[in-house]
């Protein structure tokens, strides 16, 4: 596993950056997108979508992450929007799994932040590598 990755999540979150964006920075590079593009891109997603404590930020990262990597590009494409959302429930209930939930509400001061975003971190890198992509 391609721990860089992870281990840069985990910095960036330590450094600043809500959940989402740690997660997403991460990672954006090997979509072409800058850190600040990154940041600015996912900087709503933190707190469960600007701190209501809905869907928790590190999960809305990993899922557009999975959108970079799976998604469709044009209307037509309806197969590999299928795609996409199996991914993504595929990698979703992963979460769910390991903490129960993925709502930050449910979740917040019970898991720290900063792990929630190593496990999505993790989750994503392990799919990439499950399709012997290099991160």
């Amino acid at each position: 596993m391609n721990m860089d990755r992870i281990e840069k999540a985990v910095m960036y979150h330590k450094n600043g950056f809500n959940c989402s964006q740690a997660v997403f920075i991460a990672f954006a590079d090997k979509y072409g997108l800058n850190n600040n593009m990154s940041a600015r891109l996912s900087c709503a997603f933190g707190g469960g979508i600007g701190r209501q404590g809905l869907t928790c930020g590190a999960v809305l990262a990993m899922c557009m992450l999975i959108g970079l990597e799976e998604g469709n590009e044009t209307a037509i494409d309806v197969q590999n929007r299928k795609h996409c959302y199996e991914i993504t429930k595929t990698l979703c209930d992963r979460f769910k799994k390991e903490y129960g939930s993925m709502q930050c509400s449910d979740i917040i001061g019970v898991v720290p932040c900063r792990e929630k975003v190593r496990l999505a971190a993790e989750i994503f890198e392990e799919y990439l590598e499950s399709k012997n992509v290099i991160a």
